[in-house]
């Protein structure tokens, strides 16, 4: 069996049978479906168990408790029996050729990791189609570094949040065993991150390819910040591991753009936290979290001074209001 399709589920029902049947159309039939119902409140499990009950290629893992998508992937990935694991979010698509092109590409190369660009689809409708990365970022199929994707993981385009971290590639099931890597318990949110990052720090050889066949759906504030405060303490703290780790090594460009990530990851987690303490009226909570270090500090009064000059300085045309936005990023970053 080529593919292990790993789907985390939670709360799904809308979307679960449409992900399904996009691997059940695809080119390359050599595949297993494997649906972790991460303790969903709806039909998700019954919609999967219809399916399932005429094809014998579909399994249904239900959770007793709810585990986040990251332990949810590690459920499946225990179970998985393919050449590859293939990931796949359960309001997602696959493009009918993916699976198929992606191996292509990794017959090629002899990866360990493959992934491609992302098609994303306005669920309702409101826009056309458009690919999630652009030509500069991916010119054509090529090796992805460890430096380059902490690199490419505070990028925009288009004004949306555009990092590496939104993909969702095959991983050689043979490199993930003999590495031993899993999705981190602790990180409910940017998971795909850090055990990206730890993929590439063990030596996993990642080809990206251009062509956009995975279908991303994208709904009202799904490529929004959700995290809180807590999540990005959590993602700051993992980054600072492997900040120790590096140090070890000669690796000073990766080094540094951990650095970087890190503070723009402790930057939102400071001014979102002083924000919320303000919003409670909690002022003494407030004032510990905006004096907690010099970074802290540094990061309040930059996002104190960027919406200050914002409410100042209202733009009158689309020139003022693009100047505003390279403005407030300077005095952010």
């Amino acid at each position: 069996m080529l593919f292990s399709v790993v789907i985390p589920a939670f709360n799904a029902a809308r979307f679960i049978g449409n992900a399904i049947r996009s691997v059940l159309d695809q080119t390359e039939q050599s595949f297993e479906v494997i649906v972790v119902d991460d303790c969903s409140e709806d039909d998700t499990s019954a919609i999967v168990a219809e399916i399932a009950r005429t094809n014998e290629r579909i399994r249904l893992i239900r959770l007793p408790a709810n585990v986040g998508p990251g332990n949810a992937r590690n459920v499946a990935i225990n179970a998985s029996q393919g050449t590859w694991v293939a990931l796949l979010d359960a309001d997602d698509r696959y493009h009918p050729s993916r699976l198929e092109r992606l191996q292509a590409v990794a017959v090629r190369t002899g990866a360990d990791i493959v992934s491609d660009n992302i098609m994303l689809h306005q669920e309702d409708g409101s826009q056309p189609d458009r690919v999630m990365y652009s030509k500069d970022r991916i010119p054509c199929e090529m090796r992805l570094t460890p430096t380059e994707f902490v690199v490419q993981n505070t990028r925009k385009d288009h004004g949306f949040r555009s990092s590496f971290g939104f993909m969702q590639p095959i991983f050689r099931r043979e490199f993930l065993l003999k590495s031993g890597l899993t999705y981190e318990p602790r990180n409910r949110f940017g998971e795909d991150f850090i055990f990206s990052v730890r993929c590439l720090t063990q030596g996993a050889n990642w080809w990206i390819t251009p062509d956009a066949l995975y279908i991303y759906t994208v709904r009202q504030g799904s490529l929004t910040e959700t995290a809180t405060p807590e999540d990005l303490r959590v993602i700051s703290a993992m980054e600072q591991e492997l900040l120790d780790e590096v140090s070890a090594s000669a690796d000073t460009a990766f080094a540094t753009a951990i650095k970087r990530h890190k503070r723009t990851v402790d930057h939102w987690r400071h001014t979102m936290a002083f924000k919320a303490a303000l919003q409670r009226q909690a002022f003494r909570e407030a004032f510990t979290v905006a004096f907690e270090s010099r970074s802290s500090l540094q990061a309040v009064l930059r996002d104190l001074a960027a919406s200050t000059f914002l409410k100042v300085y209202r733009p009158r045309h689309k020139a003022e209001e693009k100047r505003n936005i390279r403005v407030h990023r300077l005095l952010s970053d």
